[in-house]
Formats: structure tokens, sequence, C-alpha cells
């Protein structure tokens, strides 16, 4: 997945960004994940979320009814266990004399990772 590069003004680092959601750092991977941060990074390469996304999570977890944080929680735990889209996994063989191609890594047949 190709990160879109932000300027620093728009942008803040993820351990900033969880100390100001008041959350765990590996939490703010797991928004990403889920889509309810938009990931980017600055300048200099450093990951982080933007300050937009940020803004817009914590108005979010401040004014959410409990049914709503519920009804959140199940159905990113659903779409964490469902299998990838069709779009996403390729399967494709017989790509040269020994070579297979399996969800778009190649791997020479015979040999089991």
């Amino acid at each position: 997945m190709r990160v879109p590069q932000a300027a620093d003004g728009v942008w803040l680092s993820q351990p900033e960004v969880a100390r100001q959601l008041g959350i765990a750092l590996f939490r703010i991977g797991a928004r990403i994940a889920c889509g309810h941060l938009a990931p980017a990074e600055n300048s200099a390469g450093r990951a982080g979320v933007t300050i937009a996304s940020m803004q817009a999570e914590k108005t979010w977890r401040d004014s959410a009814t409990y049914h709503a944080k519920a009804l959140r929680l199940l159905k990113d735990t659903i779409g964490f266990f469902q299998l990838p889209s069709p779009q996403i996994l390729t399967i494709t063989r017989r790509r040269g004399p020994e070579r297979e191609r399996i969800g778009g890594m190649p791997r020479i047949s015979g040999v089991r990772a």
C-alpha cells in the first residue's frame, strides 16, 4: 500500500496521535487498518496520520454512544477476519516451467516456505 506524503502542518506521528486519543500505540495501527485513521508520512518518511482524520476520530470517540461503539467493534472484528477480496488475492499457475504465483508472490515449485 502506498502511503500519501503530507506536509508537516497536516501530519502527526503515530505516538503523538496515540497520546492525544488516549490509546495505546498498537491500537493506532488497528485504527488505520480499519479505515478510521488516514495514514500519511512526512517529508522525512516517518509514519503518521493526518490531523483531519485524528480530529474526526477524537470527535467520534467523544460523542459516540455505547451502542455505536459496540457496533463499530463488531464490524471491525468481522472485517478483520474476512478473507481478502478476489481483486487482492491473485492465484495463477504455470508462469514458466517451474514457477507459480500465489497471492502475488513468486514461488519455486517443490520448495516449501
